[in-house]
């Protein structure tokens, strides 16, 4: 009855509705329907312009979880909206959606990838153990040649934080470290 609803109002939704309802949706790994999906997908196309960068990471995220993957123009739509706001995103809005693009296995833009990584680098003193495996282990997914300044400065962070690394922090990593080359 709820994703019945939601389908019928997705029209009127704001951007931060759009992403916390995508969001939602795939962090209680709702199986959710083809019409609301597609719902959420024409509100989002149409209100991208408005996105803030939480809202992107989060619109991303969302789809990734619920195994969206194929979706090129939402995906081109939020790549717009990522770099037109990149000064604004944070060092966890970074990792998000570094994270989603290599969990849909997208073959994004190198230019994008690119802003990505370097506002990492820019904002990597503030990433928490967890935001570090995953941006790790999407740029290794990604395949992204990262430069020296990015790793070094996940190293530090990471040394920082070190103590708040789980196991699944730990393994991921090293895994990406050693996917990349990188001593550990």
């Amino acid at each position: 009855a709820l994703s019945r609803r939601t389908t019928a109002l997705a029209f009127r939704l704001l951007p931060m509705e759009v992403a916390n309802t995508l969001w939602a949706l795939g962090k209680l790994r709702v199986d959710a329907d083809a019409a609301l999906l597609e719902a959420l997908r024409e509100r989002a196309l149409a209100t991208a312009d408005a996105f803030q960068p939480d809202q992107v990471d989060g619109t991303l995220w969302g789809l990734a979880v619920l195994g969206v993957k194929d979706d090129l123009a939402l995906l081109e739509a939020m790549r717009e909206r990522s770099v037109e706001t990149m000064d604004a995103s944070s060092a966890q809005n970074v990792a998000n959606v570094l994270w989603a693009l290599a969990t849909m296995s997208a073959e994004p833009d190198g230019e994008w990838v690119s802003a990505l990584c370097r506002r990492a680098a820019e904002t990597a003193g503030s990433l928490s153990g967890r935001d570090i495996a995953n941006l790790l282990w999407a740029i290794a997914t990604l395949q992204v040649k990262a430069e020296d300044d990015l790793i070094s400065k996940l190293s530090a962070q990471a040394v920082a934080v070190s103590t708040t690394f789980g196991t699944k922090e730990v393994s991921c990593t090293l895994s990406a470290l050693e996917t990349m080359g990188v001593d550990a």
